[in-house]
């Protein structure tokens, strides 16, 4: 994110987006801490549910969890959240995850995850189906 705003991108081009209220919570608050209360106010950071209907030029996606129950697997999976969490940066899109998600996301219920991480980062990747 830095990065983007040395490039002069403005911040309310960004946007961050999150699974659960509470790490969209956390994220913002450390964007606080990081570029000031003021800064932090102009990037948008919800959930995907609040983020429908909304596009920012740059994406980031916080998956910020390691998928430790097949609930949280399953919930992340979700092929609807993942076409909407992508589909909403108009030219940059990033995804932030824990390895340990790559891992558990083996699991038969979650392969959705597996191919879209493996899609982000590898850049390319044999699709079963369109989400």
């Amino acid at each position: 994110m830095e990065q983007l705003v040395r490039s002069r991108t403005s911040l309310d081009r960004i946007g961050v987006i999150c699974p659960y209220r509470v790490q969209a919570g956390v994220v913002n608050a450390a964007l606080q801490s990081r570029v000031g209360a003021e800064k932090a106010s102009q990037v948008l950071v919800d959930t995907v549910e609040r983020f429908q209907g909304q596009e920012k030029d740059a994406i980031f996606l916080s998956l910020g969890t390691s998928g430790e129950t097949l609930e949280e697997l399953r919930f992340l999976a979700d092929p609807k959240r993942l076409n909407v969490s992508v589909t909403r940066a108009k030219s940059r899109f990033y995804c932030l995850f824990n390895q340990t998600l790559m891992e558990r996301s083996i699991a038969p219920q979650a392969s959705d995850l597996n191919e879209f991480l493996r899609w982000v980062t590898h850049g390319k990747t044999s699709i079963r189906r369109a989400a």
